[in-house]
């Protein structure tokens, strides 16, 4: 009987670090694309997106293109704090604050696992398409 205690609280033991494991993983993704994209670094933060999102990080650099290098200036450097992570299967929710000398912000990202367990951010999930409502 002891035995088979010991069996099921090893098993038990081997999936709660799994989780833990995953869950740092996310957590570093979801980081490092923030703080690349939050400091203007965004070839940087280009390689922690899906393939689809590529086109966000596009439209992100012909935005910043617009702003002055006194204006980028003055709101870094960028914090992210990561304040908690989700996990449901292959895809992760993470709700994070971004402090910088002009604002605070609360934001979240979603991620989704690809193959080979690579955690990425999914920009389609982060920033919906907007629908029309109809009357």
């Amino acid at each position: 009987m002891k035995k088979l205690l010991f069996i099921v609280f090893g098993f038990c033991l081997i999936l709660f670090s799994c989780q833990i494991n995953q869950e740092a993983k996310i957590k570093e993704v979801a980081k490092n694309y923030l703080e690349a994209v939050g400091n203007y670094k965004f070839e940087e933060g280009r390689s922690f997106v899906t393939d689809s999102s590529q086109i966000v990080i596009d439209r992100m650099v012909s935005i910043v293109k617009v702003m002055s290098e006194e204006d980028k200036e003055k709101n870094l450097p960028v914090e992210i704090i990561i304040k908690q992570v989700t996990i449901d299967k292959d895809t992760a929710f993470v709700n994070f604050d971004t402090k910088s000398p002009l604002y605070t912000h609360n934001g979240n990202v979603y991620l989704i696992k690809q193959g080979g367990g690579k955690w990425l951010v999914d920009l389609r999930k982060t920033f919906p398409k907007k629908t029309k409502k109809q009357s």
